[in-house]
């Protein structure tokens, strides 16, 4: 996929999320029912910094503040301004323990700008509801490289996909691309594009991962799979959660 391409996909994500960020503030107002099974797989006696990408309007900050007794630090980075504002309401009571920043973060990769965060590390990283907006292979491994620099050591990253394509509900919004000003002869295997049913017209591109793909992905990088697992949505099955840690260096033999 060229670069022209991945940068029209992601302006086309961030339109969608500029239209519909009201409505996805007053429908996603609850915690995701992974975060509380995420709970027995990471550590959260150790957890005291979390980087929180794509964190929209800071229910899972809200959330790690009640869960993660240790924590003295959250950073959220979001591209929407509206959703933004929601997160400062949402996690006021914590305000001197949390960073908020407006970042479009595969905006800024393309760029080979440095990253708001690019300074820090962190013990957890978590990435929900955005792997699927990432276009093409090759972004998507320089991202998961990108976040596992900045994880400490024995720090984990968190991450889910969203399985949509599996479900009738979702499937009924597909839009055929040749309809959208985008070359498809650039799209990858399983990139779709679908409508949004509630207030004004909007269009977002997504991503279907295969778990061949995802683990293709880590190859790549110094991450280790912990586990993983479903969750959420009607079905607890709309997302599949992938739990790593970075790899434990080698020794070295004298």
């Amino acid at each position: 996929m060229d670069i022209h391409t991945i940068s029209a996909l992601n302006q086309l994500n961030a339109d969608f999320y500029t239209t519909t960020a009201k409505e996805f503030d007053t429908t996603r107002n609850h915690i995701w029912p992974g975060w509380e099974t995420l709970l027995t797989h990471i550590e959260p006696s150790t957890t005291k910094t979390i980087l929180d990408l794509g964190c929209g309007n800071g229910r899972f900050g809200a959330f790690a503040f009640e869960n993660f007794d240790y924590l003295t630090h959250y950073t959220g980075i979001d591209s929407n301004p509206t959703l933004l504002e929601a997160a400062i309401k949402t996690l006021s009571p914590q305000k001197e323990k949390v960073t908020l920043n407006q970042e479009n973060i595969l905006e800024t990769l393309l760029t080979n700008k440095l990253l708001s965060f690019d300074s820090q590390t962190f013990d957890l990283i978590t990435v929900f509801g955005v792997m699927h907006h990432i276009p093409s292979t090759q972004l998507r491994k320089i991202f998961l490289k990108k976040l596992a620099s900045r994880l400490n050591p024995g720090g984990q990253l968190v991450f889910t996909t969203w399985n949509f394509i599996e479900f009738e509900r979702f499937t009924d919004r597909l839009i055929a691309p040749t309809k959208l000003k985008i070359d498809t002869n650039q799209l990858e295997n399983n990139d779709y594009f679908l409508d949004w049913r509630r207030g004004e017209q909007a269009i977002r591109y997504c991503h279907a991962y295969t778990t061949e793909e995802v683990a293709d992905l880590l190859k790549g990088t110094p991450l280790q799979l912990v586990t993983t697992y479903r969750a959420d949505g009607r079905e607890n099955e709309v997302n599949t959660y992938y739990v790593t840690t970075l790899k434990a260096p080698k020794e070295r033999v004298e």
